[in-house]
């Protein structure tokens, strides 16, 4: 007979894309965009300094005589 009190907390809905994580194919992709990225900025040019200094602290180990292969067989 007496009035019946809830607490009710809602949460955000649940989204399975974000807690899927990338697959190595993805994180390449990433990876290889970003190079590209700023290599392109470089061209284009815009910030020579920032861009290159970003590359050679990014992905060449701060030396700058760093072998970098390229290749398109990803997986293979």
């Amino acid at each position: 007979m007496e009035p019946i009190e809830h607490r009710i907390k809602i949460l955000p809905a649940y989204n399975s894309m974000q807690d899927e994580e990338p697959t190595l194919d993805e994180l390449y992709a990433k990876k290889d965009n970003d190079f590209k990225y700023h290599l392109q900025q470089i061209a284009n040019g815009n910030s020579f300094n920032m861009h290159y200094n970003y590359l050679l602290k990014t992905y060449l180990c701060n030396n700058e005589n760093t072998i970098v292969k390229v290749t398109d067989s990803i997986g293979q």
